[in-house]
């Protein structure tokens, strides 16, 4: 056995050999020390790299689709249109406590005040009105509650259509028709309707150019089509995909794909290039959530920020 004169502060690790017990030096044991914490600083230094480029790939929207105003093949896209017709999801349309699909009634909040002042304002109440896309008809029953009492919905998702009919013989809405209906071939008369409204539906079309020419057909000359959209942009990817779809779980993941959101400069394209009058920018009305992590979403304008979702609207020309 060998002792030192000086000992170390602390004991040192001891290592069997055949020939008995041995303490290293300290500038060997410094040595190991040193090799193992260059060891772990590395390894450190790589978990935090994996972690921040991971959650930037997260975070990253997708690749943009080349033209979103070209037909889109329903093979290219993540998004489930078929969700809606689920009897299990389309009673949510009943919650008016803005859980689910119910959230709908809270974004009323925002759009309906708006239809209605568009529509007063350039066609009056008295007219023919068409929801394509009504779902539940969350939005066409506020509106006829309102005195839009010719309206319509259509919709292709026959269940959800059964609640709006349920909802509004509820509300005391006899008047209200709703019927099974696709916005590539819109159950209506040749310039028949005065006004049009697709509301939180655009952004689920995979053929943009062919529904807005179907509104432009039932639509009379000067008549109102209204419309409300999300925009393609980082706020909408983490709002809308991020933390309604994923985290916070207020829609179904897959009710939505990024890259099928539309910004209001292709609208404006879409709808300069089917035979339509743009509403004036003032008119061009962004919103969005009050707070995105409330367990119930609520809505608020935002003025000339576009940059979550938005309301716009267009008449169609008088030749």
């Amino acid at each position: 056995k060998t002792t030192n004169s000086i000992r170390p502060a602390g004991p040192l690790p001891e290592f069997t050999y055949p020939g008995g017990f041995f303490r290293p030096s300290r500038s060997k044991v410094r040595k190991k020390v040193k090799t193992m914490r260059k060891k772990l600083v590395l390894d450190l230094v790589v978990a935090v790299v994996a972690v921040v480029l991971g959650g930037a790939w997260l975070l990253s929207p997708p690749a943009e689709f080349p033209d979103r105003l070209a037909k889109l093949q329903e093979s290219e896209t993540s998004v489930n249109n078929s969700y809606y017709n689920l009897p299990e999801f389309a009673a949510q349309f009943r919650n008016r406590n803005g859980t689910g699909l119910g959230g709908l009634f809270r974004l009323n909040d925002v759009r309906i005040p708006y239809f209605e002042k568009i529509w007063t304002r350039e066609v009056g109440k008295k007219g023919a009105f068409l929801d394509v896309g009504c779902g539940g008809g969350i939005a066409t029953n506020a509106l006829a509650k309102l005195g839009f009492e010719n309206i319509e919905g259509v919709d292709i998702a026959e269940n959800a259509l059964a609640v709006a009919r349920a909802e509004a013989r509820a509300m005391g809405l006899n008047e209200i028709t709703y019927a099974v209906g696709s916005c590539y071939a819109i159950p209506a008369a040749d310039a028949s309707k005065d006004g049009v409204l697709m509301s939180d539906v655009l952004e689920h079309f995979h053929d943009l150019r062919r529904a807005v020419a179907e509104v432009s057909r039932v639509l009379k000359p000067g008549g109102v089509f209204l419309l409300d959209t999300i925009n393609r942009t980082p706020l909408s990817w983490v709002g809308a995909i991020l933390i309604a779809e994923r985290l916070a779980g207020y829609v179904e993941p897959g009710t939505h794909d990024w890259r099928m959101f539309i910004t209001p400069n292709e609208i404006a394209t879409l709808l300069n290039d089917t035979g339509f009058l743009l509403g004036p920018t003032d008119d061009l009305i962004g919103f969005r959530p009050a707070n995105p992590f409330s367990s119930v979403p609520t809505f608020v304008t935002s003025g000339s920020d576009t940059s979550g979702a938005y309301l716009w609207w267009a008449k169609k020309k008088i030749m």
